[in-house]
């Protein structure tokens, strides 16, 4: 056995009473006893062996658990215990080696009657598998690459690898199904009176990943920082400021000393 059952209080209460010699002593016997599967030997110089105990105190410990915990019999020295647990251990392995059985038999049994219902072999060289032929589910890793979308005849081929190119650039390279959706949105800029070169170099010049509407200038646009500039030195000089002065002025100069 390559491992047994150990109740921790059991063991506790039984051996409470033992010295450090004897409990070791009684340990190691056993997991002899166990890993054996069989009774200790009848001869007290062969358990101090199993045991591994050489010294005078070592071997008087075996001998005192043997006599306290195990029964000498014909065969050997038995432990209750033990031989309750190996016997358990062997009825359990045999049911299950029955069943691994029980399973080959099924699956051998099938698989001749599965050969017989097959069609008579064709004549030839060719040799007849009898294992049962399995089709293979194609899985998504099984298609092959996304056909990229046609251009269409309005895209400037130019400004649009020069976006690609940024995209790139920018670590954010478009797949084919990305690349199908910006050019949706860029006709739809396009239908809505957008230049499409305008469109894309904007994009490439302010970093931008996406596609947007050109944004006009500013000047002279409510809000402007002309219109600003323009408040502000009409609120100094007044609203004449910069327009032409048209006021005519009468009379002669004067030379002042």
């Amino acid at each position: 056995m390559r491992h047994y059952a150990f109740n921790v209080g059991d063991y506790a209460a039984a051996t409470v009473h033992l010295s450090d010699a004897e409990d070791l002593a009684y340990r190691r016997l056993l997991d002899a006893y166990y890993a054996r599967e069989l009774p200790l030997p009848a001869d007290v110089d062969a358990c101090c062996r199993l045991a591994r105990a050489s010294s005078a105190a070592a071997k008087k410990a075996v001998e005192t658990v043997l006599r306290e915990f195990f029964v000498l019999e014909a065969d050997g020295w038995h432990q209750a215990r033990c031989d309750a647990e190996i016997a358990r251990f062997s009825e359990k392995s045999e049911k299950a080696r029955r069943s691994a059985d029980a399973r080959w038999t099924g699956s051998e049994r099938n698989a001749n009657a599965h050969a017989n219902a097959l069609p008579p072999q064709c004549e030839g060289n060719a040799t007849h598998d009898p294992r049962p032929t399995t089709h293979k589910t194609p899985t998504p890793k099984d298609k092959g690459p996304v056909a990229a979308a046609p251009l269409p005849s309005w895209l400037p081929t130019d400004a649009w690898d020069a976006f690609l190119e940024a995209r790139v650039a920018m670590k954010a390279r478009p797949t084919e199904r990305a690349k199908g959706l910006l050019l949706g949105e860029l006709s739809k800029l396009v239908s809505q009176g957008q230049d499409a070169r305008a469109v894309l170099e904007q994009s490439v010049q302010r970093g931008w990943r996406g596609l947007f509407p050109v944004k006009p200038p500013d000047v002279g646009k409510p809000g402007s920082k002309q219109q600003s500039r323009d408040s502000t030195a009409s609120a100094i000089f007044g609203d004449g400021h910069g327009k032409p002065d048209e006021r005519i002025i009468d009379g002669q100069a004067e030379r002042v000393a």
